[in-house]
């Protein structure tokens, strides 16, 4: 581990050559559970911080990005039959999860709560599709979507606040 040529990948495992400059190390991260940050010790991939990133990836231990899974198989799992409908609530429903990872890596706080911000918008985005595709006649799973949406929103509106 740690040797090689820095073309290693990401976990200090490098090809051999020489001697690599990313570092690893485990850290105590910080998650939220409801509404107050607690420090949980992770280990394995989760807990792995590099120079190149000044936080690890904690997204994986957040509510609201696990909520954004589930907002996203709904999504996926009923699809609307409207091509352009399709391809928009496609692209919304998977920016939530996305701004939440990115926002998980950002060292400033004004960044970080930038893309909790734009995953906020996002959700209601996917939400308000649904609706959309609802009025023109599409059968979509509205009532679910609207309340992973909520709970979305409501998470990240808690967590740009702090």
């Amino acid at each position: 581990n740690g040797n090689g040529n820095g073309n290693g990948n990401g976990n200090g495992n490098g090809n051999g050559n020489g001697s690599s400059s990313t570092r690893v190390k485990l850290t105590n991260v910080f998650c939220f559970n409801g509404d107050r940050p607690s420090a949980v010790p992770l280990k394995g991939p989760a807990a792995m911080k590099t120079e190149h990133s000044s936080r690890p990836m904690v997204h994986h231990n957040l509510r609201v990005f696990q909520r954004s899974l589930q907002l996203a198989r709904v999504v996926y799992g009923n699809l609307p039959a409207n091509s352009a409908l399709r391809d928009q609530v496609k692209r919304a429903s998977l920016s939530v999860g996305a701004n939440i990872a990115e926002g998980c890596t950002m060292s400033s706080t004004a960044m970080r709560k930038k893309h909790y911000e734009i995953a906020r918008g996002s959700a209601v985005e996917t939400v308000a599709l649904f609706e959309l595709g609802e009025a023109i006649g599409e059968s979509l799973p509205v009532t679910e979507v609207r309340e992973h949406g909520a709970a979305i929103a409501a998470m990240l509106t808690a967590m740009v606040r702090r």
